[in-house]
């Protein structure tokens, strides 16, 4: 069966996700075009305003981004904003993203229309989208919030990232909270209309992040537990992977890379540059290097 075609998953199915199945109304099944992640997979869900900030924009690229390295799933809802946002930075960083529909998941039943490249992006790279509803379903407006539940109930926490009060957002951020799910919020501008809807859930008791750090330990992950999952899941030559081992969270030049590898500065700079393409080391300036 080809990886993007639909295929059914069935409550009773032992890959059908555990945190789903444990929610108050679970969907009897689901319906998906891609990979279904493991039922155990830690998944996070980010959610936020489709009228995102510059702001807000920047914050989901960069926490986002650095949080889809540590084997962690990003789910979201394929909308424009926040949603896309936390899509787009989990595909550039490598990493699985599962977007979860108010409608059909073929391609002319896809909302918005604009992001069905993006859902098949999603697919081709390893990740998946679903939907409670069959073939052909077009959402309407009620659909949103049993959404959402399913965004929420199969996720292990959920971030924030704008929100006016009254909003599709809060009602996922209230489905996380019904479930007793840690709901996480990005602190935003006390100016800001799109600060309402975190802020409000900080006084009601959710927790404010501002670095990958901060989530990893809501989810009670260890960076270095965190980080291990990734460097294992990311593919290295032989090479590769005994420079990586010279490297440390110190900063080191190139050149003393070289001379204690043995190797010559062309052939260590060409596999300084692999790692850092892999995300595995940052140059910190002046041809140092330190592990990520």
């Amino acid at each position: 069966m080809m990886s993007d075609s639909i295929q059914i998953l069935q409550k009773q199915d032992s890959r059908f996700p555990t945190l789903l199945s444990e929610i108050h109304s679970p969907p009897e099944r689901l319906f998906f075009r891609g990979k279904i992640p493991d039922a155990h997979q830690i998944c996070v869900a980010v959610v936020g305003t489709r009228k995102a900030s510059h702001y807000g924009k920047l914050v989901t690229r960069k926490l986002i981004g650095e949080l889809a390295r540590h084997n962690i799933a990003i789910v979201s809802g394929l909308a424009y904003g926040i949603d896309v946002e936390a899509h787009r930075a989990t595909l550039e960083a490598g990493g699985r993203t599962i977007a979860v529909l108010a409608g059909g998941i073929d391609n002319p039943s896809i909302s918005p229309r604009a992001h069905e490249n993006l859902a098949n992006e999603i697919i081709a790279s390893g990740g998946c989208v679903l939907s409670e509803h069959p073939t052909g379903t077009q959402y309407r407006s009620y659909h949103f919030p049993a959404r959402n539940r399913i965004i929420a109930g199969m996720c292990k926490a959920t971030i924030i990232v704008e929100s006016t009060i009254k909003s599709g957002t809060m009602i996922t951020a209230a489905a996380a909270l019904r479930e007793n799910r840690d709901v996480m919020i990005v602190p935003g501008p006390i100016t800001s209309p799109l600060s309402a809807g975190p802020h409000q859930l900080l006084k009601d008791g959710a927790i404010p992040i501002t670095c990958v750090q901060d989530i990893l330990e809501v989810l009670d992950l260890s960076a270095a537990h965190a980080a291990a999952d990734i460097k294992q899941a990311i593919p290295m030559s032989d090479e590769e992977r005994s420079l990586l081992s010279l490297i440390t969270h110190e900063p080191v030049n190139i050149d003393e890379i070289a001379r204690v590898s043995k190797g010559t500065i062309a052939n260590t700079t060409q596999l300084i540059t692999l790692l850092e393409l892999k995300s595995l080391i940052t140059h910190v300036g002046s041809g140092c290097y330190t592990k990520t």
